[in-house]
């Protein structure tokens, strides 16, 4: 049962009942850092941040309880291409040794990813990294047949912006004949540049807000607990709301290169041949859970993404519709797998969701829970249509600033767990400390799924290299 309620543990019926002619198909799978699902104003935002997300989502599908794999930014993505627990691609390193990017995360050759198996049904692949996260030596390049690099020459410079990237997208499909089918995977990171590197024609697009006019203070490390990561900042001194509005800004600049590629694809007469994804790869703290501009712990800011699908225009005809189902990132490979005609390998544990864009179909569930993990913290949260629980050790971070955050001078275990339950649709900022008992009803059935699901990741870890840390999935429920 936890199978079907946490994905495909145990296999699935993986043959497509909509084989589609994939002549001149196109899958764009556009994901973007740091983006928060309450960003989107489809999604009730009271800013005029993402028009034309919104045209998108008027065309397909939105599914607006959509919950990250993990809340850092390389394992995000390991979690989208594998269609699988970001956990596989965990090397056996402390997490926060001052570890390089090559050193923490790594996914192993032999998972089952999207894009080599989309490689393998013949379409061509093309990757397009804005940010040193999706790099060859993290393993998240295998099935790319070209990979577009553009990466800024020093951490002074600002990171490489959407319109340079989604030109670079452009460019790359008219060296494509008509009849090939391809695939793009498109990473935009300017979000998370947008404090640091704010751009003077958007950071004034939004005012700031009334009220949010306090200074956030500056901190030691990168991540900083109740402060601002010195990488997170210019150096000036600028209120909460001035983050804010630059944030939303750098957003709808997004928003609006984004349609001009959409608009670019149309004129090419493309569009309507390919199918179109826009995911958060994770979200975006603004002090909710203890962090400021900056993602990492198993909140809802950190990992509550939109996901939005536009199928191409033979596939399926539901459309403008927001979906409150439960979904996680892992999801997506598996879906567009499904509305490209190609089966999906047994050890995905992400689900399908493409028979849910059948006008058809009876729309239901196609998930109970999913699962969060890879954090700052060892654990792991599980998540439901509305309940969260978060089972955490924070012992075991390894810098002593982080836990002295955490703890002040107070003495703890190392071995120390915390776990707390609340309503993650009614109350997703519950107060930073407040801890349940374990004893409760809803807080056993969530820790007993996350332990059998711990489990399962084990059995795969062990069948395609065994990087898994010590913590993950060892506590009984």
């Amino acid at each position: 049962m936890l199978g079907l309620l946490l994905g495909s543990c145990d296999g699935q019926d993986t043959s497509s009942a909509h084989q589609v002619e994939r002549r001149g198909q196109g899958i764009l799978l556009v994901v973007i850092d740091g983006l928060r699902a309450d960003r989107l104003s489809s999604l009730d935002y009271d800013r005029l941040t993402t028009p034309r997300i919104d045209a998108l989502a008027g065309e397909g599908l939105s599914f607006a309880r959509t919950i990250s794999a993990s809340p850092q930014t390389t394992p995000s993505h390991a979690a989208i291409l594998s269609g699988s627990d970001p956990n596989l691609a965990r090397r056996a390193v402390p997490q926060w040794e001052q570890a390089e990017i090559d050193q923490a995360w790594y996914l192993p050759p032999k998972v089952p990813r999207l894009s080599v198996e989309l490689a393998v049904a013949g379409y061509r692949t093309a990757a397009f990294a804005s940010h040193a996260s999706l790099a060859p030596v993290s393993g998240l390049t295998a099935g790319f047949q070209t990979f577009f690099p553009r990466l800024p020459k020093s951490n002074a410079e600002p990171l490489v912006s959407a319109d340079r990237t989604l030109t670079d997208v452009s460019h790359w499909l008219r060296t494509l004949d008509r009849d090939e089918p391809w695939f793009a995977y498109v990473q935009l990171a300017g979000l998370e540049d947008s404090f640091r590197h704010p751009d003077p024609s958007w950071s004034g697009y939004f005012e700031p807000r009334a009220g949010r006019n306090w200074i956030p203070p500056t901190g030691l490390s990168s991540p900083s607990l109740f402060a601002v990561s010195p990488g997170r900042t210019d150096g000036g001194t600028h209120t909460i709301g001035q983050y804010e509005a630059w944030y939303d800004g750098a957003l709808r600049e997004i928003d609006l290169q984004l349609g001009e590629l959409f608009d670019r694809l149309a004129q090419s007469r493309r569009l309507e041949s390919t199918t179109v994804c826009v995911v958060g790869s994770c979200g975006m703290q603004f002090g909710e859970s203890g962090l400021l501009l900056d993602h990492g712990r198993l909140s809802v800011a950190d990992l509550h993404v939109p996901f939005v699908l536009r199928p191409e225009s033979s596939l399926y005809s539901r459309r403008g519709e927001s979906i409150d189902f439960l979904a996680s990132t892992m999801d997506i490979a598996p879906t567009l797998l499904e509305l490209a005609g190609c089966d999906v390998p047994a050890d995905m544990l992400g689900r399908s969701f493409a028979s849910l864009l059948d006008p058809a179909s009876e729309l239901a569930p196609v998930r109970d829970l999913t699962i969060a993990s890879c954090a700052i913290q060892n654990g792991y949260a599980v998540y439901s249509d509305e309940q969260a629980l978060e089972f955490t050790m924070p012992g075991e971070v390894r810098q002593p600033g982080l836990v002295r955050a955490w703890y002040g001078d107070l003495d703890f275990h190392a071995d120390a767990v915390e776990e707390r339950l609340y309503n993650w649709i009614e109350d997703p900022a519950p107060a930073l400390f407040e801890l349940t008992l374990p004893s409760l009803p809803d807080a056993v059935r969530l820790k007993t799924a996350g332990f059998h699901w711990t489990q399962r990741v084990q059995e795969l870890q062990s069948k395609y290299a065994p990087l898994l840390l010590p913590g993950f999935g060892d506590s009984e429920p």
